[in-house]
């Protein structure tokens, strides 16, 4: 219901920029720009664990790491929290675009196989959420970026492979360490969902990368039920901040650039 008013209020009053509030677009071409920048290494490491987050030392060599598409800060914070608490659906097209950036460098599997498969598999959201939000806004732009990665020739589905066992508590104003335990078995793997087959990558996708904690027991959970996924997508990540000052996260300089 309130993803059809936003649609009929998009039809009736004149858009504006989430970003800066440019009158005839949902993102303007400036705001938009954000999240096109320099991809963001938010959580290498074989369980993306959120103490080895943004640590370059051996990422190359990896199988296993975590990407964003851009830093949570600026046009690009703003682009997302309208899309995620204000009912702003039409940014799907772009936030979903964003998020196939990053899934297409998540995982070194891609690279070494060119003519493979993708199975993008949303991080899920709580029915809590979902009835707030009035969808689930993570699966929404799963589904945009498989469209987009198709479309660029790499054939993508989106898979409902976890589901929540428990929601836990709010994580906005916690650390590191309690977000892992606050994640701790919060999802499973559902074991209705079809598993991928022999050519198809897995890929974890989710729209925000904080500590790494969600990412990993996302990871965790899919493995516990066979599956093997071979990286984690974002849109955007956190900037990581030490115990005095802001630390910057390190970017993935030499990923080739998507070309979707």
């Amino acid at each position: 219901m309130r993803e059809a008013l936003a649609i009929l209020a998009d039809l009736v009053l004149p858009r504006a920029c989430a970003g800066c509030g440019l009158p005839g677009y949902a993102a303007c071409a400036r705001c938009a720009a954000a999240l096109t920048g320099p991809l963001v290494l938010a959580a290498p490491g074989p369980t993306a664990s959120p103490g080895r987050r943004g640590h370059v030392a051996g990422a190359s060599s990896s199988p296993f790491r975590t990407v964003a598409a851009a830093r949570f800060e600026g046009a690009a914070r703003a682009l997302l929290i309208a899309y995620k608490e204000r009912g702003r659906v039409d940014l799907a097209r772009v936030l979903g675009g964003a998020l196939a950036r990053a899934v297409a460098v998540a995982g070194r599997d891609l690279h070494r196989r060119p003519r493979a498969d993708v199975v993008l598999v949303p991080v899920p959201t709580t029915a809590a959420a979902r009835r707030r939000r009035g969808l689930d806004h993570v699966a929404r732009l799963a589904a945009v970026a498989a469209r987009v990665l198709t479309r660029s020739g790499r054939r993508a589905r989106v898979s409902g492979a976890l589901r929540v066992r428990r929601a836990g508590v709010d994580q906005a104003d916690l650390g590191a360490a309690d977000r892992r335990r606050n994640r701790s078995g919060a999802f499973t793997a559902h074991p209705g969902a079809r598993p991928p087959c022999r050519h198809e990558i897995v890929i974890v996708v989710d729209d925000i990368i904080t500590t790494g904690a969600t990412a990993a027991e996302a990871i965790r959970a899919l493995r516990a039920g066979g599956w093997a996924p071979s990286g984690a997508a974002a849109i955007a990540a956190t900037p990581l901040r030490s115990a005095g000052a802001p630390t910057r996260r390190a970017t993935l300089r030499d990923c080739p650039p998507y070309s979707g």
